[in-house]
């Protein structure tokens, strides 16, 4: 075999210097020394091409020779994230980007759409068994819990999967085409009233009360929680150092070159960190009087040896399914002191209602919750600008905020 060419499996090489996986062999009658999959050399792409060579090499041969041979259809969770990896820029041979395709981040962000929210509900169906009733209950389902906009976008996306489909003649329609039509509106987010709030914070218990602390005052996501350690705090002082955000739904693949993501082991367990470009999930929060002696107290029970601020009880592992935190901490809380469930977004909606109405400046709010877009506030901060002055400042919202909502918990 040339120079230009490794073997790496049964009728599988990657092409060099461009560092494609070609597929060679027989489909039928016809017989190719070798086909390009433009899929990139990496480990992800070449155990999905082992796994999948004789399925691919049909697929490719027949769009070649623009005919359609008789092969198993791939499923969604197949096709699909072999669609997503073909729209990705790619490099020449002297190393060029192209202009066509998704740069690095948009690769990832519809990457990250797919694996949560498309992937999930339809698995491993075949792609010829997906129907226009099929699509219309994953759209309700995505509806339920959604912005408009958001399913707007998911379902522009399992369209496109389709349509690359019919293109291939894997498929006569697009059942996506034919689903329901839904109004695309953007409503104001409901929130909590201040009175509810800070009924949940004055019976809250335990490390809950400390949870919904955090994100009641200090704005924070609930993925930041999960990813808080114990090191990111400068305890003495009240600061808390943000770095990351945790989530399950993430690629399990540690070598996929689409995610960024860091990794904690527990054993043979791993967690996975997806850090996500469109939100910042690094700045520093100067926490409450109030949250600080909460934290202090949590963290006097749990012990300063764990890594993680909010473990399982008896996994001893860090959070990941915000889901789970809800069935069985937050909405029995919220039965208890009668306060109609929203989600836990809402208490961070109310964070930032309160502190606009309380006249917090503007550029300090979105450095605190991280709202990157739109602002001009530096996303990453220095431990050395971290000020006496600057803490007092933020101290002075956090108190604000804080009163604002517990002052008025009285029933």
């Amino acid at each position: 075999m040339p120079s230009t060419q490794t073997k790496v499996a049964k009728g599988i090489f990657v092409k060099h210097p461009s560092n494609i996986i070609y597929l060679f062999g027989r489909v039928d009658e016809f017989y190719t020394k070798g086909i390009s999959t433009e899929l990139s050399d990496t480990k992800a792409n070449r155990a999905y091409v082992r796994k999948n060579r004789e399925k691919l090499l049909a697929s490719l041969v027949a769009k070649k020779q623009g005919i359609r041979l008789r092969v198993d259809l791939p499923t969604v969770s197949e096709y699909g994230l072999e669609v997503l990896n073909r729209g990705e820029k790619k490099e020449d041979n002297r190393g060029r980007v192209g202009k066509k395709g998704r740069n690095e981040k948009n690769q990832r962000d519809v990457l990250l759409k797919f694996e949560k929210h498309i992937k999930p509900y339809f698995k491993n169906t075949p792609l010829a068994n997906v129907t226009t009733t099929m699509v219309n209950e994953w759209q309700d389902e995505k509806l339920s819990t959604l912005s408009p906009s958001t399913v707007t976008k998911l379902r522009s996306l399992f369209g496109k999967i389709f349509y690359e489909a019919i293109g291939e003649r894997l498929i006569e329609r697009n059942p996506v085409e034919y689903a329901e039509k839904f109004e695309n509106y953007s409503e104001q987010r409901e929130i909590y009233t201040p009175h509810e709030v800070g009924r949940m914070l004055k019976n809250a218990k335990g490390c809950l009360a400390l949870y919904l602390s955090l994100i009641a005052i200090h704005g924070l996501r609930p993925s930041e929680l999960h990813g808080l350690m114990i090191d990111d705090f400068d305890i003495e002082r009240g600061i808390l150092y943000l770095h990351r955000a945790l989530a399950s739904h993430v690629s399990t693949n540690e070598d996929d070159p689409q995610l960024e993501f860091l990794k904690f082991k527990f054993g043979t367990k791993k967690v996975l960190t997806y850090r996500d470009s469109t939100k910042n999930h690094n700045r520093a929060i100067v926490l409450s009087p109030t949250v600080h002696k909460l934290l202090l107290e949590h963290i006097e029970q749990m012990g300063t040896t764990q890594l993680f601020l909010f473990v399982g009880k008896k996994t001893r592992e860090p959070f990941t399914a915000t889901k789970n935190i809800i069935k069985n901490y937050f909405k029995p809380l919220l039965k208890e002191i009668g306060v109609e469930y929203l989600d836990l977004y809402a208490l961070r909606h109310n964070m930032i209602t309160v502190s606009r109405a309380e006249g917090v400046n503007e550029s300090m709010l979105q450095a605190s919750v991280g709202h990157s877009q739109g602002s001009r506030v530096t996303n990453r901060y220095d431990h050395k600008i971290v000020t006496d002055n600057w803490i007092e400042a933020q101290r002075k919202n956090a108190v604000r905020v804080d009163r604002f909502i517990r002052g008025d918990e009285d029933d």
